[in-house]
Order: structure tokens, then C-alpha cells, then sequence
């Protein structure tokens, strides 16, 4: 009596097929086993002074010497990020390289553009330009990305408010200290400005 031959064919197509499913929905699978840390950032609210802002000065420039991608994941721009591969609590100063400049560095070109003044090179060099136009904005030559975005949703929301002078007490203290408020502020902004 001979032997049939099985014909593997149909489950070499099911694993091919499994294979390229798991491809596509890699992201969503892997979402499916992190844990969910939906948190604040714990706040450091060591505020010093209310900045001024000004709209004298067009200088520009993020880093200096050209834009570099040194540090940047390829493929990413620094607003493309998702929250959970950047370092929201990293203090960011003058000579630091990397993803977290470069989402620090589109921020200020967004609350740049609030003020009307010029952006910034978001290159992921944190260099003169980048100090200049945090230091015109924030009034302090660091920042970490927690506060910077908070920065950025009391900015906007003082100029929604018609009440621009008042972004820094009125808005952006509170948003360090009240989590409510800084999601709250965060959805808003978001819903509003799709370009994050």
C-alpha cells in the first residue's frame, strides 16, 4: 500500500498569513501587554520669575553649525514621538543632543508662532538659538519637556482667553501642581491644534 504524500501547502500559506498580520498590527499587539501609565510626570515646580515677552529679535536657529541628526531617531521628527519613548522630566540645556531637544525645539517654534516671532532650527542640538529662544519665551535658560508643554498649553490658552500677560501665573503654575487641569489643558489644545 503507498504511502499519500500530505500536502503542507495550506499551512505554509495560514503561518504566512499570521506572520503578516502579526507585521501589521505589531504596534497594537504590543499595546496589548504594556502596562497602561497614564500618570503625570511628578512636577518640579521651581519657578523663578515671570518672563517677558518681547517681539524684537528675529534670531532663529536651533543648534548652531548646521542641522545635525546626530541622536535623532531616523524616521521620527521630534513632535512624532510617541510620550512614551521621550524623557518628559530630562532638565534640557545648552549642549545636549537628541529626540528630547528636538520635541523641545518644535514646542518653541509652536509658542513662537503664538507670539509671532520667528522659530527655531528643530534639529535636535540644543545650542545658542535654541537657549535665546527659550529663555525669550520661558525666561529661564533650561526646561525639561513636562514643563515645556505646559508652557506651551497656558501660552495658548491665555491667548484664547484674551489674557496673554497673565499665561505664566494664571495658567502655567497651576498646570504643574494640578493634573486635572494640565489634561484638561492638554485635550484642549490638542482638540484645537492638530498639528502635535
Amino acid at each position: 500500500m503507498a504511502k499519500k504524500k500530505m500536502n503542507f501547502t495550506p499551512y505554509i500559506l495560514g503561518v504566512g498569513a499570521l506572520a503578516a498580520v502579526g507585521f501589521i498590527f505589531k504596534d497594537d499587539i504590543k499595546k496589548l501587554f504594556k502596562k497602561s501609565d497614564e500618570t503625570l510626570p511628578e512636577p518640579t515646580p521651581e519657578i523663578t520669575q515671570t518672563p517677558a515677552i518681547d517681539g524684537g529679535g528675529n534670531s532663529g536657529g536651533g543648534g548652531g553649525g548646521g542641522i545635525s541628526m546626530v541622536g535623532i531617531t531616523p524616521g521620527l521628527s521630534g513632535m512624532g514621538t510617541p510620550k512614551d519613548r521621550l524623557n518628559l522630566n530630562q532638565i534640557l540645556k545648552k549642549g545636549d543632543r537628541g529626540q528630547e531637544v528636538a520635541k523641545l525645539q518644535q514646542i518653541l517654534s509652536r509658542a513662537a508662532k503664538l507670539y509671532k516671532l520667528a522659530t527655531i532650527a528643530e534639529d535636535g542640538v540644543f545650542g545658542q538659538g535654541t537657549e535665546g529662544k527659550l529663555t525669550q519665551i520661558y525666561g529661564a535658560p533650561t526646561i525639561n519637556l513636562f514643563k515645556a508643554y505646559a508652557m506651551l498649553f497656558a501660552i495658548w490658552n491665555a491667548q484664547q482667553n484674551n489674557d496673554s500677560k497673565n499665561w505664566y501665573k494664571k495658567y502655567f503654575e497651576p498646570y504643574l501642581t494640578d493634573a486635572e487641569r494640565y489634561r484638561n489643558a492638554r485635550s484642549f489644545y490638542f482638540a484645537k491644534n492638530q498639528i502635535l
